[in-house]
Order: C-alpha cells, then structure tokens, then sequence
C-alpha cells in the first residue's frame, strides 16, 4: 500500500510540477495543462474508485488490505485466504503466487471467485485481477500486490449470452427450413445444413457458397444491392439425379441496424415440392400452418388444463439458486423450493431416498430417475401428500454440472385408494375368515337346540305327566333359540342389502317398555340372576319404533344372561331434550376395555364356549345407525356391563 501510494503522490507531484512550469513559462498554455492535469486527476480517482488492492507478504505468508475492505485489519494467513477464495479456483491461485514469489514471473493476469460472505452462507463475486511482484534490496520478493476489480455481472451476462447463442445455434441448425445469411454486397457468411442439402439436389455445394447472392437465381436481375426489399417466391428447379423436380419457397429479408444501416440479408428456404400448383400449394402451405399454429395452441391449452387437473408440473434444478423452477404451461416459470430445504419437507421415511436422489444428481448422475415421495402434514397445510418425481438427465452446463428436467406428480388420490384397497383387502380377509369361523360355530349353534327339540319331542310319549311337562319347556325354550337365530340371520340379511328400517310410530313407551320387561323375565330364569326394571314414568307418549326398541332392549338381556351367573340383570330408559336413552346393567363377567369397539361388530363372540353367533350386538348396532342414534358399552373386567343406545325421537 505506502509503494502504491508513492506511486501516486509521484504522478500527481510530477503533474503539478509540469502545470507550475508550464504557468511560469507560459501563460496561454495555463489552461489546457490545467484541463489535462484535471482529466489525469479523474482518471486515477475512477481507478482508486472501482479498484481494491491487496498486498502478500512472503515472509509472514499473510495477505492484507492495500485499498479496500474485504481483507480485515490483521490480515489472512495463506490457509484463511484459501478458505475465502472459491474451491475450484484456489490450485490456480496457488500456482500464480508460487510463480511470483519464487521471482519466476513479475507479472501475471488472472480471474478468480472470492466469498465475501460467511463460510455457512457463501457470497460469491468474481474478480479479475493483475499482480506484480514487489523485491527489496536483495533482489529477494517481498510482497506481492493484487489490484482487482469486481466483473461478477460481467461473468453472468457472458453466461447467458453464450446460453442464448448455444439456443440459437441450435435452432438455426436443426430448423427445418434451410437458412443463410449474406453479406450486404452477396457474400454468403452463414449457411445450415438443411439449405445446403437443398441446393445440393439442383448443383453443387461449391457453386452453392461461392456464387453471389444476387447471382442466385431467382434473385439474379430482381435483386441488387441498390435495389433491395423483401424477397417472396416459389421457384422450379431440376434435380440433378432426374427425379421429381424441386419445388421451393424462398424468403429474403434485409436487415437493418437503428440508423438504417444494412447489416445483412437474411434467407429462408423450404421445399414445397409436393404441391402440384405452386400457387395452390402456397395457399395450401399457410392455412396448414395456420392448422398447425391453432393445433399447437390447442395442444398447449390441452397440456396445460392436463398438468393442472393432474396435479401434475414440469420441473428443472437452477443449479446457481440451489432451486427447483417450476411450470404447468411451457412458458410461465416459477421457482419452487430450495432444493436441500426440500428434504425437510418429507417425512423420516422418504427423506432418504430424497436425499440419496439429490445425491447422485449432484454427482451428474446420467440415468434416468423416479422417487415417490411422501410430503408431512406440517410442511403442507396439515394434510399429508404424496407425489411421483421422474427426473431425465439432458446435458452439463459450462459448469460442468449435469441439467435435469421431469414431472412432479400428485399422487395423494392413489396413494388413499391404494391405502383403501389395502385396507378392504384386509377387511375382506378377516371378513372370510370370521365367516369361516362363523359358519362353523353356526352349525354347532343350530345342531344343538334341533337336537333338544327332536331328542324331547320323541320322548314325550314314554313319560308321565310331570316329566312330559318339563320337556315341553326344554322344547319350547330350544325352539325360542332356534327361532332367535333364525331371526339375527335374517336381520344381518336385511341389513346387507340396506333394508333396514325404523318405523317410528306415537306411542306411550312407558307401558310398552313395561310389557317388554315381562316378556324378557319369563325368559330370563337364572335361579341365582334377578331382572330389575326401572320404568321412571306412568306414561310417556314419544315417536318411537318399539319393535326395534324391544329387539335391541332383547339382545341386551339376551346377551347379559349369557355372562351372568349371579346378582342382577337390570334394564331401564330416561327420556332428555328429544333422546331416548335406553340401557341393560348386569354383574355378570365384564369386558376386556381393549374389546369395547370390536364387541359391536359382526360375529365377534369374547367366549367360544358360549351359546350364541356374535350377530345380537352387531344388529343393535346397525339399528342405531338406522335410527341416526348412538351404542356403546361401559364394562370392567369382573364386575359387570351396562350396554346403552341413544335414539332421537
């Protein structure tokens, strides 16, 4: 820095000097070396301005701060400049100090990235720079000084335009219509493959490049370099080879830079060989490209109404932003998510297989790619979401870094029906194995009371009275089984094919309830069981189906007696606010809690050894969903149940 500034104070003294002189020696020179002294004063404030200077001392191997800020005042070793500068560049910087310091170069150019924020966060510009190197007395280098300045919006522009002239290179190759541009005297400067090709069939490629544009036919004594304009026609020629003759159609249009200047001719050839009438073929040629043009944007409109109704965008990785870019449309972009943040994004299952994608895409990875990712509810609006992911290698940029493309896809909707099906599958599963199970314990169910019935019924006329008595009730009592099997398969028959109904009708539900009590105590005749009533009204007039209310009271106690051996059944009703609530108490052996949802389904029997096939309380349950009401159970293992329904009426 105090040798720049030397330097400097040196020129500026000089110039002062000169002006001085100039001023003593000759006055009508005063202003001019005034001008020039002001102009030299300005061009090295300019340069001090957009110019940062570092220093390298050799012997304490640290860098510091000649004119400007980013080096801090104690400086950098060689290993935290390193850090600062960027990886791909730091074996370049390297190489250019050596050289310098080992005085095998004075000078050298050079350009290189340099992080001006944190190592977490990295910020980088591009800087080119020129270095000299400085020696002391002994021939020896001390120091080495960097004089920099900032292009990094000069590299981003020279990146895009060489992205554009690659786009354009491309379109102009692989075109479909031959093109060629001319000079404004003729001279051919660009030709495509395909109007070489084309003028080829009708003579030489030779003659093609070497003959003047305004020689060409069917330019030559129309167009002249005085007279020029747009140029439109069909032209004829013959093949060389003797085939069908070559029909084109060729289009000139001069191009002018802002002041009117002609900077080149620009051509446009297409063969229209197979239309029979030139003129004809030409009408014919716009309105299929109208066709074309109006199918294209239909196609386009279609693609887009399919990528959003499918739930599905076209997706890039801008390698620079760290960022997916996003499109449902083909022409409207948009960025997505930050790529690394993305992972965040998944749940603990998918999140691997993310990363391990984003891995080998990072590695250039030339395959192409498909992930099913699952997104968690936080990162998406409380709801979980499931998308398909393909990604297709293209090709490096200038960086060297693989580009990829592909589609991102919704598959939430698939991945519930698939969850569904799974979930039915299972269903189904279970369900034929329940049956099975169902169908073998049903055969025992109704072998058993028919045994009873056939067995008594033969021995009624070798007893006397007494015992013949006794077996009309065992016979009357299996028939009652028998016939409320019957009618628990027809109810699950009715309510599978949903003709399960309630019939409400005004009632008064007190002597009702108090009549169905009487019809369940003649049945119920455990010796050491009690059935309680609680009948809390002398009258209550309601909208009620008592049928239905007298089978689910009837499971109830049916299904209490089957578990209590002693103590009591009570059965009871209290009317609120529109609900009939409606319960069956008893002391019998209780239910495991882990059993309180599965008791209501079908053909769930908690002991295999009692009478009975499972279909009582999955029956009460579908009545109370008929009914629009609700069922459930409150039990505790050893000290009995009390089965409950809520009706609205």
């Amino acid at each position: 820095m105090e040798t720049i500034a030397i330097i400097i104070f040196s020129i500026l003294l000089l110039t002062l000097l000169g002006c001085l002189f100039v001023i003593f020696n000759d006055n009508k020179r005063t202003t001019a070396y005034k001008k020039s002294f002001m102009k030299i004063h300005g061009l090295l404030a300019q340069a001090v301005k957009y110019t940062e200077t570092i220093v390298y001392n050799v012997k304490e191997r640290r860098t510091y701060n000649a004119y400007g800020s980013d080096i801090p005042e104690e400086g950098l070793s060689a290993e935290e400049t390193n850090e600062r500068v960027h990886p791909d560049d730091v074996e370049n910087n390297n190489r250019v100090a050596v050289e310098l310091a080992t005085g095998r170069r004075d000078k050298e150019r050079m350009t290189f990235r340099w992080n001006k924020g944190t190592k977490e966060n990295p910020v980088w510009a591009t800087y080119r720079a020129y270095c000299s190197a400085e020696k002391d007395a002994n021939g020896q280098v001390s120091n080495i000084f960097y004089s920099f300045y900032n292009v990094t919006e000069e590299v981003k522009k020279k990146e895009q335009i060489n992205r554009l002239t690659w786009i354009f290179k491309q379109i102009f190759e692989k075109s479909a219509a031959g093109q060629a541009y001319y000079t404004p005297d003729g001279t051919l400067m660009h030709a495509n493959s395909k109007i070489v090709e084309l003028y080829t069939q009708v003579g030489s490629e030779e003659a093609f490049r070497k003959t003047n544009f305004f020689d060409k036919e069917p330019m030559k004594g129309v167009l002249s370099p005085k007279n020029l304009d747009i140029f439109h026609v069909c032209s004829h020629f013959e093949r060389l080879d003797g085939s069908e003759d070559l029909y084109i159609e060729l289009k000139a249009y001069p191009i002018y830079d802002s002041k009117g200047t002609l900077l080149f001719i620009a051509t446009f050839v297409m063969d229209v060989t197979q239309s029979r009438n030139i003129y004809l073929e030409a009408r014919d040629k716009r309105r299929n490209v109208d066709e074309q043009n109006a199918k294209a944007q239909r196609y386009a409109k279609q693609y887009a109404a399919m990528m959003t109704n499918g739930n599905m965008a076209m997706w890039r990785i801008n390698w620079d932003k760290n960022r997916f870019m996003l499109t449902q449309d083909f022409f409207n972009e948009y960025e997505g998510p930050d790529v690394d943040e993305y992972a965040f994004k998944l749940t603990e299952e998918t999140r691997p297989l993310y990363l391990a994608g984003l891995k080998k895409l990072r590695e250039n990875w030339t395959e192409p790619m498909q992930l099913t990712l699952h997104l968690n509810s936080h990162a998406n609006g409380n709801s979980d979401k499931w998308v398909m992911v393909s990604a297709v290698p293209t090709e490096p940029d200038e960086k060297g870094r693989m580009q990829y493309f592909g589609l991102q896809r919704d598959i939430t909707d698939l991945k519930l029906v698939e969850q569904q099906l799974m979930e039915e599958t299972e269903r189904a599963n279970n369900s034929s194995v329940t049956k099975s199970h169902f169908l073998a314990n049903m055969s025992h169910e109704i072998r058993t009371p028919l045994n009873s019935i056939v067995g008594f019924s033969e021995l009624l006329d070798s007893v006397g009275e007494e015992e013949k008595k006794e077996f009309v009730n065992i016979i009357k009592r299996n028939s009652e089984v028998l016939l409320r099997l019957i009618n628990d398969i027809l109810e699950l028959s009715t309510v599978d094919n949903g003709g399960l109904k309630s019939e409400p009708t005004k009632t008064d539900f007190a002597k009702a309830f108090s009549n169905i009590y009487q019809s369940l105590k003649q049945r119920l005749t455990t010796p050491d069981v009690k059935v309680i009533m609680e009948n809390p009204y002398d009258s209550l007039i309601i909208n009620v189906d008592v049928d239905r209310m007298q089978q689910v009271i009837t499971n109830f106690a049916n299904n209490a007696s089957k578990y209590t051996k002693e103590g009591h059944i009570k059965i009871g009703y209290t009317y609120q606010d529109g609900l009939l609530y409606m319960y069956c108490e008893d002391t019998g052996a209780g239910i495991p809690e882990d059993k309180h949802e599965v008791i209501f389904d079908r053909f769930v029997k908690l002991n295999s050894f009692v009478q009975g096939t499972g279909l009582g309380l999955s029956i009460c349950k579908a009545i109370a969903d008929g009914c629009g009401g609700s069922i459930g159970v409150k039990s505790k293992v050893g000290e009995g149940s009390t089965f409950w329904i809520k009706i609205p009426c």
